[in-house]
């Protein structure tokens, strides 16, 4: 799965995060507490072509029998259902939403979708992350752009009041979806998103990082890394892309200095940096980072110039440079 955009909310219980992938929902490896599909009232046929019709294909899921005895059965009501918990996959628990054939708006589907879970977790449920494709959005015809714009607001009430959920995913299958998608999701939230031309600053510390990265491969397997030089290759730097992607790096840098050891945001787990005798001037270049990427993740106004972009780069060099030592 493809991290293409991320929304991070505050909350009284800390960040909680939205984000936009792109892959194939049933060929995902993420561990689901939670995964959200979508159906034709009372058809839960696993049909070629279809969410469902996937899911039996690569993960063995057969919707159409976990039908006849979930664990919550609000179909009476809400039109949706909640499966009892799946032994054999990274998916936990499946709730499927009768879209098409209820005669509901996008916002009363989504009101029922949030409804069901709410109820979940009231009954003991604990569910620390929803995923989601593109729900309605096929053989049901719900346009895409409408369905993001709805799915936000709701996302956004959903984190900040939920009990225990963290994380809320958001799936595209295909380059354009993904595409249509992330323009959308900016133009939403009013961000700008900068772009500049690549300066000969730049193409030389992204050379170097390149030459880094390109010389222990089974180093930098984490995706963050090759998306990384493809963004440094481009003849113009996106900022929001260059943002995250730092941010991600950051994470994958710490995640296997620390061995995974502590739990926390980021700001946390670099702090821990110094326990491992990390030089403070470093660990102030991972901070950056993530102010750098926090910037653009909670902010809708982020407005970075050319000089700051640069300054970024020379961090990301920095711990790169750090982590490949080790």
């Amino acid at each position: 799965m493809e991290l293409i955009n991320i929304l991070e909310i505050t909350t009284p219980f800390g960040y909680r995060r939205f984000k936009l992938l792109k892959g194939d929902i049933s060929k995902t490896n993420i561990p689901v507490e939670l995964l959200c599909v979508s159906a034709f009232r009372g058809g839960y046929e696993p049909t070629p072509g279809t969410v469902m019709g996937s899911l039996y294909n690569n993960k063995g899921i057969l919707v159409k029998d976990l039908a006849k005895e979930p664990l919550i059965d609000l179909r009476g009501s809400e039109n949706t259902f909640v499966t009892r918990e799946l032994f054999e996959s990274n998916i936990k628990r499946i709730l499927c939403l009768e879209m098409v054939g209820t005669k509901k708006s996008i916002d009363d589907i989504l009101n029922s979708l949030l409804i069901t879970i709410y109820h979940s977790e009231l009954k003991g449920i604990k569910i620390k992350n929803i995923m989601m494709p593109l729900i309605g959005t096929g053989r049901q015809g719900i346009d895409k752009v409408e369905l993001l714009g709805s799915l936000l607001k709701k996302a956004e009430y959903l984190l900040k009041t939920s009990i225990g959920i963290e994380e809320i995913f958001l799936v595209a299958y295909s380059d354009d979806d993904a595409e249509k998608l992330n323009t959308t999701m900016n133009i939403l939230l009013k961000r700008s998103v900068n772009i500049f031309q690549k300066s000969q600053i730049i193409n030389n510390i992204g050379s170097n990082i390149d030459e880094m990265i390109n010389r222990n491969l089974n180093k930098y397997q984490a995706g963050c890394f090759s998306e990384l030089i493809e963004i440094l290759k481009m003849s113009e730097v996106n900022a929001f892309r260059l943002a995250i992607t730092s941010r991600k790096i950051c994470e994958a840098i710490l995640n296997s200095v620390l061995k995974n050891r502590i739990e926390g945001d980021l700001s946390t787990k670099i702090s821990k940096l110094k326990e491992e005798g990390v030089a403070p001037w470093l660990i102030n270049y991972f901070h950056m980072l993530r102010i750098f990427g926090n910037a653009y993740a909670h902010e809708t106004d982020a407005q970075m110039s050319e000089q700051d972009i640069i300054i970024a780069v020379f961090g990301l060099e920095r711990v790169i440079e750090f982590y490949d030592k080790l």
